[in-house]
C-alpha cells in the first residue's frame, strides 16, 4: 500500500516555484495513494526528533509519520533521516 504523509501537500505543493506541469504529476499520484493523518503520536515523535536532531519541521513530521506506520519513508533527499534509527528509506532515483 503506497501513502503520503498529508505534509506532502504543504511542503510539495506549497512550494512557490513548482510549475504547473510538476504540481499535476505530484498530483496524479495522490488517488494512487492513502493519505497518513497527522496524529498527536506522529507529533509527539516528530517533537522528540526535533529535540535530538537538527531536522525541519517537515522531515521531523513525516520522519513521524513513516515511524509510527512502520512504513518505509520514500524521499529523493534521505540525508535527514539517515540518522532516526528504526526507518526504512527509500531513494526512488536511487540505481541499485
Amino acid at each position: 500500500m503506497a501513502c503520503v504523509s498529508i505534509v506532502r501537500d504543504v511542503e510539495v505543493l506549497g512550494y512557490h516555484r513548482l510549475h504547473a506541469e510538476e504540481k499535476w504529476q505530484i498530483e496524479e499520484i495522490i488517488p494512487a495513494a492513502a493519505m497518513l493523518p497527522l496524529t498527536d503520536e506522529v507529533a509527539r515523535i516528530a517533537v522528540r526528533l526535533r529535540q535530538q536532531r537538527n531536522m525541519t519541521l517537515g522531515g521531523a513530521l513525516i520522519a513521524g509519520a513513516a515511524w509510527v506506520t512502520g512504513l518505509p519513508l520514500v524521499a529523493r533527499k534521505v540525508d535527514e533521516f539517515k540518522t532516526v534509527t528504526g526507518l526504512r528509506l527509500i531513494d526512488p532515483l536511487e540505481q541499485h
